[in-house]
């Protein structure tokens, strides 16, 4: 596994004339930042979206109340249970594989039937439930230490996105 590399510049053959400084726009410690507060703000939408969607889904799908509350408990479960053990993933397989849950919010999306949505749902939930923890872990490897608090702060701001909400109110 590699880390980012805390260098903003690269020398391009030094032995020319010609070397310049190639400057990155943005680092990688930034886009690493970014996609963590893109997947916090995720996951999230992904968690409440499916009771959004209910009168939706029921009718379409043609979900009985009993199904639909299967559906709801899908996620819930599994997610629960792998909320422990989410650190402990992290660190034996590394932060990257916990991104499978992507994959789940798009069999949510294609689901067709009460089976299929439930094995979606179940997915997304063991996906999420290691999520956060595991997340924590890639901020700890690809961010030096000075600046892993400071760059907490916008993840856990977009992690609440119901605080925006609740400003207008």
């Amino acid at each position: 596994m590699s880390k980012f590399s805390l260098r903003t510049g690269a020398q391009i053959n030094k032995s020319s004339p010609s070397a310049t400084t190639v400057t990155r726009l943005i680092s990688p410690q930034t886009l690493m930042l970014s996609g963590l507060c893109a997947m916090y703000m995720i996951t999230y939408i992904d968690r409440v979206n499916i009771s959004t969607a209910a009168p939706v889904l029921q009718k379409d799908l043609a979900l009985s109340d009993t199904e639909l509350g299967l559906v709801f408990s899908a996620f819930a479960v599994p997610y629960g249970i792998l909320q422990p053990f989410g650190g402990w993933l992290g660190d034996r397989f590394g932060p990257r594989w916990v991104l499978f849950w992507a994959v789940a919010t798009i069999w949510t999306g294609l689901a067709n039937g009460v089976v299929t949505l439930f094995i979606a749902r179940a997915l997304l939930g063991l996906g999420e439930g290691a999520t956060f923890p595991t997340a924590t872990k890639a901020m700890a490897i690809w961010l030096p230490a000075h600046k892993r608090a400071r760059c907490y702060g916008p993840c856990r701001w977009t992690w609440r996105p119901n605080l925006l909400e609740r400003q207008g109110e």
